[in-house]
């Protein structure tokens, strides 16, 4: 299975796999520009726009309709997708902005009405406005609109989108921010927003410490600041810790990282400064 994928230099994805592949491959496909990884597949967006996919389909999470083979090993096109300019992946889900502000889904029902349970093929998300960022943890995906308001649909309680009409399950819902925020990031069952200040506000799942508020807890609905370091300038959620990178690049981490396991923020020594940082279950690169 895929466990980890970045983006080499010349746009091709770099995968590598847990037990049949010990070295980087690079995977032939439409020149990916950015990859989205989820639990058992890979979404690529090329350079034109389109969006490819591979790896796993039991839950229609490649969106290639609802006759197409339970898997992929090669990139293949999403069809009647177009004009998208991000991504975002969750377990079994997959999420595309496209250049108009709409997003779309498709996968193990990313909770977007009752049935059907598996869209095989990308949904347009009603009672979403035009949205200029959109971010995925493993169960739901939060969007991001030009007031820098939060707008999240999914299965997971912590991120603060239950007690919706029908019961919780389904639906847009309106995160109680009381602030703008300019990017979203989200891994685990953890979502982070970062404000034009360099201020960093997460919630989610805080079993762990991985909201670095100084304590551990079940979750956390509301967005609050980490314990320590900042101002801040960039962030990775992981799914059991996190880690961020203050406004002089310098990185910080907090939660379950052996060695390291603290519920404040936490600087890394060694001197050095980073671009970005990707974080995984317990591990950051």
């Amino acid at each position: 299975s895929i466990v980890d994928v970045h983006t080499s230099e010349g746009g091709l994805a770099v995968v590598y796999h847990q037990a049949s592949q010990v070295a980087p491959v690079d995977v032939d496909g439409d020149g990916g520009v950015e990859t989205s990884a989820g639990m058992i597949r890979v979404a690529a967006l090329a350079p034109s726009g389109r969006v490819l996919c591979w790896g796993s389909n039991a839950a229609g999470q490649l969106g290639l309709g609802p006759n197409a083979s339970a898997s992929a090993p090669t990139p293949t096109l999403v069809p009647g997708l177009d004009g998208v300019v991000e991504l975002g992946a969750g377990r079994s889900a997959t999420c595309a902005r496209r250049g108009d502000g709409s997003v779309w889904c498709w996968g193990q029902n990313p909770q977007l009405s009752a049935a059907p349970f598996n869209l095989t093929r990308p949904t347009q998300v009603e009672g979403l406005p035009p949205v200029i960022d959109i971010a995925s943890t493993a169960l739901a995906t939060c969007a991001l609109t030009v007031e820098g308001q939060v707008l999240c649909f999914g299965s997971t309680f912590s991120l603060n989108i239950d007690n919706l009409p029908d019961g919780g399950r389904y639906g847009v819902r309106t995160v109680d921010a009381g602030m703008r925020f300019e990017d979203l990031s989200g891994g685990g069952g953890i979502m982070c927003g970062l404000n034009r200040d360099g201020g960093l506000f997460c919630w989610g799942g805080n079993s762990s410490g991985a909201l670095g508020l100084g304590f551990t807890s079940t979750e956390e609905r509301l967005p609050a600041p980490p314990d320590g370091g900042g101002p801040w300038s960039f962030v990775a959620p992981g799914q059991q810790h996190t880690c961020g990178l203050d406004l002089q690049r310098r990185a910080w981490c907090w939660g379950l990282q052996p060695p390291i396991t603290s519920v404040s923020a936490v600087g890394i020594d060694g001197g050095r400064t980073f671009a970005m940082l990707a974080a995984g279950t317990q591990h950051t690169c």
